[in-house]
């Protein structure tokens, strides 16, 4: 009887949301949306020495930079170069984003949201230009947005059925709708690729399968905002030992930055990790090499952590002491250095992204989802992985970062994964946006 109910409630929101677009042209789909993972193939390797048993000549080649690692596998090298050329070339795009994007943001003191227009559909990056997707292309709406973007080289325009409210809006109908009817949501969020608002159903559940194989049965030849899947939910990695190398409370995380603490109370040298490590809260000791460096004294894991004005991300800020701030530095693992800071900045579905953590030298993707929200943990990116080498254990908290040789943009820290069968699908990170009031990272040696 209970999945008899369920299934007559969510065939009556399909069917009105059916009513709503059966009079607005489907056939809004291009060449654009083929392209769902652009990326190179990496070497696997996580046997890596670690920072305390080298000197610093014996870790990072004198010309280049680089940690030495590269240089033991060709391969390993030409990817991460190659990566670094993609990333350099999708710059302008990425800056002709963020301008259009500063329109639609609201920072406040009790909170961040986005406003976003009523023709607005979303963004992402192919072939090194911004595609901006819009319910109405007409001449006068396309001129509005290349006066925002301000190059108009880098930015092209695709028509979607949708726009953002609306998917928001279907969206949280059919969540209320579950919850009401007690059906477990592992994650939802919006698919900017194919204009849909994705939920995702545990796929533990013998209840959850049966009822998605009936409703795609009835949704199957209708255009309709909403994705069903079943699925599992993030995998954050808490069993750790130390990045290069910290240890909060009993679990260890990479360090994701060095730089400076802007939390009230609490200013000065200070690095950034992320919030989920196993028993993580405010005032926690933090350690390097068995030595206290300092303390957490602003965090988000989920609905936990402080400054109740932003409850998104996954991140945590670290005030250094005498001991720790000694140690202060720009550089990131796999040789590089952090040379540019952005206070909000922005990526679209489609970005170029690498990161560099303590069990994995390096590792890269595509961003394929942006905002994601898996249980109490919401606004992370979903990272399609461009080969063989991901993240793993002993990585959370560690660098996302983007940008090439001397112009390196910090962009987040390391998240978790999600697995099928075992199998990494993506990987997330929380963006410094959903941090950046409190902590600014580090660009000078």
């Amino acid at each position: 009887m209970k999945q008899r109910y369920i299934v007559v409630c969510l065939i009556f929101i399909t069917f009105l949301l059916v009513l709503t677009s059966s009079f607005i042209n489907s056939n809004y789909r291009t060449t654009y949306l083929e392209q769902e993972n652009i990326g190179l193939s990496f070497i696997n390797d996580s046997n890596f020495y670690e920072y305390e048993n080298l000197f610093i000549s014996e870790i990072f080649d004198k010309e280049t930079g680089l940690n030495v690692e590269f240089f033991r596998y060709p391969e390993l090298l030409e990817e991460f170069l190659k990566t670094e050329r993609l990333m350099e070339l999708q710059g302008p795009a990425i800056a002709a984003y963020n301008l259009i994007m500063q329109e639609f943001v609201v920072i406040e003191y009790d909170g961040i949201w986005f406003e976003f227009p009523d023709d607005y559909g979303g963004a992402f990056i192919y072939d090194n230009k911004l595609i901006v997707q819009l319910t109405d292309l007409s001449e006068d709406n396309v001129s509005l947005y290349l006066d925002l973007a301000k190059d108009e080289a880098v930015v092209e325009f695709t028509q979607v059925v949708f726009s953002l409210n609306e998917l928001y809006n279907y969206g949280e109908l059919f969540l209320e709708v579950l919850e009401e009817v007690g059906m477990s949501v592992a994650s939802y969020g919006i698919d900017t690729f194919n204009n849909k608002f994705n939920i995702t159903l545990y796929d533990n559940n013998y209840l959850n399968i049966s009822l998605f194989n009936r409703i795609l049965e009835t949704t199957r030849a209708q255009t309709i905002p909403i994705r069903l899947s079943v699925g599992s939910t993030l995998e954050e990695d808490t069993t750790l030992e130390g990045g290069s190398a910290i240890t909060v409370a009993n679990g260890g995380v990479s360090i994701g930055a060095a730089g400076e603490s802007r939390v009230p109370g609490h200013t000065g040298s200070a690095l950034i990790t992320t919030g989920h490590a196993t028993g993580i809260r405010l005032g926690s000791e933090v350690l390097r090499n068995n030595v206290i460096i300092g303390n957490v004294v602003a965090f988000r894991n989920g609905n936990t952590g402080t400054h109740a004005q932003n409850f998104n991300g996954d991140w945590a800020v670290v005030r250094l002491n005498q001991a720790g701030a000694a140690g202060l530095t720009n550089r990131i693992r796999n040789g590089r250095r952090i040379t540019s800071q952005h206070f909000a900045r922005f990526l679209p579905v489609g970005t170029v992204v690498s990161g560099s953590g303590r069990t994995t030298l390096n590792f890269s993707g595509t961003i394929a989802y942006t905002n994601q929200n898996f249980g109490t943990t919401r606004g992370v990116k979903l990272i399609t992985p461009t080969g063989n080498t991901t993240p793993y254990s002993g990585d959370s908290g560690g660098t996302i970062f983007t940008g090439s040789g001397n112009n390196v943009v910090f962009e987040g820290v390391y998240v978790g994964r999600l697995l099928l069968n075992g199998v990494i699908q993506h990987w997330a990170y929380s963006p410094h946006f959903w941090s950046h009031q409190l902590f600014i990272p580090r660009t000078v040696n």
